[in-house]
């Protein structure tokens, strides 16, 4: 069994290493949806996983799978 460790960063750095990739609204609306998760971390700080965008491209490329 292999451990992977999850990072998990801000919004707006996910938005800086995935510049011109994702719009900042639809981050903050796949997460009100839950299609991502996050964590919140005080009244404003969100955290989500640094393979965030991955993670929904493989969701939108199988939807049928995750119902």
């Amino acid at each position: 069994m292999v451990n992977q460790i999850t990072e998990w960063i801000t919004v707006p750095e996910f938005l800086r290493r995935n510049k011109g990739r994702i719009d900042k609204n639809l981050v903050y609306r796949e997460i009100a949806a839950g299609n991502l998760r996050a964590i919140r971390i005080g009244p404003k700080k969100l955290l989500i996983r640094s393979d965030a965008f991955d993670l929904l491209f493989e969701r939108i490329q199988r939807p049928d799978e995750d119902r």
